[in-house]
């Protein structure tokens, strides 16, 4: 009986323990609304190293498709050095570029982790 009682305990423990790494491990990043993917807010702070950007998104990004080939600043390539991070949730991404304000942000081909493809946007950062 002792066993069993055991045995029910550490299944109990195990169960919980995994719904809460489920819960959160960022590659279950996943939106359940119908809605489409939408940049929600952007702006750029001038730094030291040139403008932060901040783009806040409608729900959690996929991360390998907001890359150099998929945002353009004032009509080039974002450079493959600018490391782009991202919020616990995947909603706000953030990066640095060497350029000065105002600046023109195009948008293509982003994709949230559930699949959605969200419309080209073009930004303008003052």
């Amino acid at each position: 009986m002792k066993k069993q009682i055991f045995l029910l305990i550490i299944l109990t423990f195990t169960v919980l323990f995994s719904m809460e790494a489920q819960r959160n491990f960022r590659g279950q990043r996943k939106s359940f609304s119908d809605e489409e993917l939408t940049l929600e807010n952007y702006f750029g702070q001038e730094t030291s190293d040139g403008v932060q950007i901040t783009l806040t998104f409608s729900e959690p990004v996929n991360p390998q498709s907001l890359t150099s080939r998929n945002v353009q600043i004032n009509g080039k390539s974002l450079s493959s050095s600018v490391r782009i991070t991202f919020n616990r949730e995947g909603t706000t991404a953030r990066f640095t570029v060497n350029e000065s304000l105002p600046l023109t942000i195009q948008l293509s081909n982003i994709k949230s982790f559930d699949g959605k493809t969200m419309s080209p946007e073009t930004v303008i950062i003052n």
